[in-house]
This record gives structure tokens, sequence and C-alpha cells, in this order.
């Protein structure tokens, strides 16, 4: 007789992760119940410097600098600002404590020594 030999799977429905933000999945990717992906709908954008990042709304930023969103390092100092040690140098930024809500849209600056905070 013949012998056939075969190949199976198990289709596994995928759950995503991306820093800085989770993104949601739902659908098992058939036609009638497609993939859909999702950011999280509270999700506000901001800039320290040049550079965006993402936060939950009404997070502060003490709350900020513990969670995924912050990605380049960021950390409460002494006097509970904002710092950021980098290879350009380093610096805090300007008017921002760790008690304070990150406002939506809104450009931070910063004190530079060395280089700047991004």
């Amino acid at each position: 007789g013949n012998i056939y030999a075969g190949i199976g799977f198990w289709a596994v429905r995928p759950s995503f992760y991306l820093q800085p933000w989770v993104l949601y999945s739902s659908g098992d990717g058939t036609q009638e119940n497609p993939f859909r992906i999702s950011a999280p709908e509270n999700l506000i954008s901001f800039s320290i410097e040049s550079t965006t990042y993402y936060a939950e709304d009404g997070m502060t930023w003490g709350e900020w600098v513990v969670s995924n969103y912050n990605i380049d390092g960021f950390y409460i100092s002494e006097n509970s600002t904002i710092c950021s040690d980098t290879s350009n140098g380093s610096g805090c930024l300007n008017k921002v404590s760790a008690n304070q809500t990150i406002i939506k849209d809104r450009t931070y600056s910063g004190t530079h020594q060395g280089g700047g905070i991004s």
C-alpha cells in the first residue's frame, strides 16, 4: 500500500504586545471575523524636546516613569524632577515634578548638561 505523510498544524490566535503601548487583537482571522488591532482608547501623545512619547490620559510623571511608555530610561531625581542620562549627556525637564499630570500634545523642554536629554 501507499504511505502518505501529512503535515498538520494548530492555528493559534495571536496576541500582540508592542512597546510602548499594548495593542489589542480581536477576531480569529476568518473572512467572517477578521483580525482587528487597536490601541488603548485613552492613549495620548506628548513630546520631550523633539521626541514623541505616549502615556495614558491622566497619568502623572511619576506613573509614566515606571511604566512601559517610558522607553528612554527617564527617572525621578532626588528633588522629584524627571531626568535622563544618555550617551549625549544628561538633563532634567523644566518645571515638571513627579506628581504632575502629563498634558496631551504639550512639548516639554529641559535643562542640559553635556549634550541634552533627548
